[in-house]
């Protein structure tokens, strides 16, 4: 409930009609002195609007006219702003925006450490077997036929064996008779013509004896001398050496042709002669006769 001010009114005065206007030019905004003033509170029920026009801008006086939302009281301050509102909700977002343009791409990293090895994997299957090879060259050849006829016996020998054979000069052969192999000759080959197959050899050790005209000519292996042991009788006309022990049976002898004089060189320790009706030794250094006794 507003209370008009009696401020210049006396008590006891009659109120006229100047008193009355006052309050009435107040609130149609006539300019001049505001003749209502509230001393105490006013309650508004409806709306409450306050013209523009009535607004007295009064220069450097700061005064803000402030609403307190929790008691509804109206007043002033003397603050240039007023305090902060509360934030209003905020608002849907728009729509999204086009794509940028792709930036341009970055340096390569340092390469990292390398991982451990996995484990084997299972073998594969076998591959399919590979062509054969071609063939290697032929190997030599030593073995040959003759049907020379010839007589057996020591010194140089020649017949026709097989041709392109790889006989060379100073091999050990053998001539051995197909018939009977108790028949055979022994020597170093002098020379062969592998074209006509013609042999000569200087026959040292032979075996048998008599002319023969189905022979086979190959390599001889064992120390030279006919292929030892053998069965039949044998003719040295060199040296024999042994190195290591000669064993003759009981009813074998061995025969030595007599040497007249006794060697002087190229005699081995342990060599044995036959000079006059004595058996000599060689010790090494000299020869030494053997005493024979009955026994």
């Amino acid at each position: 409930m507003a209370t008009i001010s009696t401020t210049g009114i006396s008590s006891g005065s009659v109120i006229d009609a100047t008193h009355i206007l006052r309050p009435i030019n107040a609130l149609n905004g006539t300019t001049g002195p505001f003749d209502v003033t509230l001393s105490g509170s006013l309650n508004i029920s409806g709306s409450l609007r306050i013209a523009t026009s009535s607004i007295i801008n009064i220069s450097n006086h700061a005064v803000v006219l402030a609403y307190n939302t929790s008691s509804g009281d109206i007043y002033h301050t003397t603050s240039t702003s007023g305090t902060s509102g509360t934030s209003g909700t905020s608002g849907t977002s728009g729509a999204d925006g086009a794509a940028g343009s792709s930036g341009t791409s970055g340096n390569s990293g340092t390469s990292g450490s390398s991982g451990s090895s996995g484990s084997s994997g299972t073998s594969g299957s076998s591959g399919t077997s590979g062509t054969n090879g071609t063939s290697g060259s032929s190997g030599s050849v030593f073995k040959g036929t003759s049907t020379t006829d010839i007589a057996i016996g020591t010194g140089a020998k020649t017949i026709t064996t097989s041709a392109g054979l790889a006989y060379t000069v100073g091999q050990s052969v053998s001539i051995t008779s197909t018939a009977n192999a108790a028949n055979f000759m022994v020597g170093r080959v002098t020379s062969y013509n592998a074209a006509t197959g013609q042999l000569t050899v200087n026959v040292t050790v032979i075996g048998g004896s008599g002319n023969h005209t189905n022979w086979s000519t190959n390599l001889e292996s064992t120390l030279n001398v006919g292929g030892f042991p053998f069965t039949g009788s044998a003719t040295i006309s060199g040296s024999l050496q042994v190195t290591g022990s000669t064993f003759i049976s009981s009813s074998k002898v061995l025969e030595l042709s007599p040497s007249h004089p006794l060697p002087s060189s190229g005699i081995n320790s342990g060599s044995l002669a036959v000079t006059g009706s004595n058996l000599a030794f060689y010790d090494g250094h000299q020869w030494k006769k053997v005493t024979i006794g009955a026994f």
